[in-house]
């Protein structure tokens, strides 16, 4: 697969959830109502997402201090996919309220810049 931008990936989420999740996303626009149900189901989604990475953490966590084990490969697998799916579901949030992600986030980080600033001496 080619490399790709966040706004190619955005695109490509919107293209996927309405191939496959039509019935959800066929609306051009939605009602308040509709939207504050789409936004709080992706939440809920995205919390599940984290617990199951949390989850993965504490086990590794728990292996390491308990018998000293470093993280199998398998593990470090599951790490990546939990932190995938919880990528995808940001994706989603960020194009129900139609964000310019990649802009956002350049913006934030040239805000937090700024604010860390007085960390830097």
């Amino acid at each position: 697969m080619k490399e790709m931008t966040l706004k190619d990936i955005q695109q490509f989420q919107r293209d996927f959830d309405k191939k496959y999740f039509g019935k959800y996303w066929d609306k051009n626009e939605h009602s308040t109502d509709e939207q504050i149900t789409i936004l709080k189901d992706m939440i809920i989604a995205l919390t599940g997402e984290l617990g199951e990475f949390a989850n993965a953490v504490k086990k590794i966590s728990r292996d390491r201090n308990a018998i000293g084990t470093e993280p199998s490969e398998e593990m470090l697998e599951k790490l990546k996919e939990e932190l995938t799916d919880c990528f995808i579901y940001v994706i989603i949030l960020s194009n129900i309220l139609k964000m310019d992600i990649e802009k956002e986030y350049l913006e934030k980080t040239e805000f937090n810049h700024k604010r860390f600033q007085k960390y830097l001496k």
